[in-house]
């Protein structure tokens, strides 16, 4: 039984990690989208607003700050440190969670998810 332990223990807490780094990924893709949204309808409102984590926007009707916005919309239960906007785009977003996870947008591309350990 201490021989099988010793081996299936290692091989669960892999798991495990590798589930949770996919969860905060998941929270941050969610946030991502919501800041998006909300930089969409800021830029739409007034094109040279530029936005942080901590700049007052409209929600539901009234003036709420960014970041409380993001997670307002995007439903999710972390907090939402720091949101570079530009030209409309969230080009970068960091996300606390169980974990730290930070969105940087690259180019054209979809952008690049990466879990701090």
């Amino acid at each position: 039984l201490a021989i099988l332990a010793a081996l299936l223990v290692p091989a669960l807490t892999g798991y495990i990690d590798r589930a949770n780094n996919e969860k905060v990924i998941s929270e941050t893709r969610m946030a991502v989208m919501a800041a998006q949204t909300i930089a969409s309808e800021e830029y739409a409102a007034k094109s040279d607003k530029t936005l942080d984590a901590s700049t007052s926007v409209n929600s539901n009707g009234s003036s709420v700050a960014y970041s409380a916005a993001i997670k307002s919309l995007g439903e999710v239960s972390g907090t939402v440190t720091s949101v570079t906007v530009s030209g409309g785009k969230v080009t970068a977003l960091t996300y606390s969670g169980s974990k730290t996870c930070t969105y940087t947008k690259t180019g054209d591309a979809a952008g690049t998810y990466s879990v701090a350990k």
